[in-house]
């Protein structure tokens, strides 16, 4: 098996048993319901936290199943086809095999280290700004910087909104429901 596929997989493996464990503990927490009869209390958030935590883990080794299937299937057909090409041929081209140049990817990449000094810079700037400034200037900047360069100025109609409407709903459910204070900044 692949290296990748057995990092995702232990990965997956993981972060099932850790929000297992994590849904067992969430039992203990004493309940309290500050909204009345509304359905939320001090373990709701922790246990859908933790079933979501599950479902990643479970779609992340499924589509890690999935990868792999396909890579074999596509593998052995490319196998198939070189095969043919060679009995036709009776040989490779100038009577060397070239095999496809494979990317070192140890370490991270640019994209990754630029993504933790935004995580960065936004936990700095979250009390002065506030969380609607810096979470929608976060936002803007992460999507930005993760979509691939060709397609920002066409996805910048879709970005723009979507930070702003994501930051927006977030300061509402969490000031409104969940009667959660979050910090205002300069917007006072």
């Amino acid at each position: 098996m692949n290296k990748d596929i057995m990092k995702n997989t232990g990965t997956g493996m993981f972060f099932i048993i850790f929000a297992l464990v994590y849904l067992l503990y969430t039992g203990k927490i004493v309940s309290f319901s500050p909204f009345g009869n509304r359905g939320l209390d001090s373990q709701s958030i922790p246990q859908m936290l933790g079933v979501l935590m599950c479902a990643l883990a479970i779609i992340q080794i499924a589509l890690t199943i999935r990868t792999n299937m396909r890579a074999i299937s596509i593998e052995t057909e490319s196998n198939m086809k070189k095969e043919a090409i060679d009995a036709a041929a009776g040989a490779y081209r100038d009577g060397v095999c070239r095999q496809p140049e494979v990317k070192d990817t140890k370490g991270f990449s640019p994209a990754t280290l630029c993504s933790i000094g935004l995580l960065v810079i936004y936990v700095f700037v979250y009390q002065r700004l506030g969380f609607i400034l810096s979470t929608c200037g976060y936002l803007l900047a992460a999507i930005t910087l993760l979509t691939p360069s060709e397609k920002r100025r066409k996805m910048a109609k879709f970005i723009i909104p979507f930070s702003i409407i994501v930051t927006l709903g977030i300061y509402y459910v969490f000031t409104k429901y969940l009667t959660l204070f979050l910090p205002r900044g300069i917007l006072g």
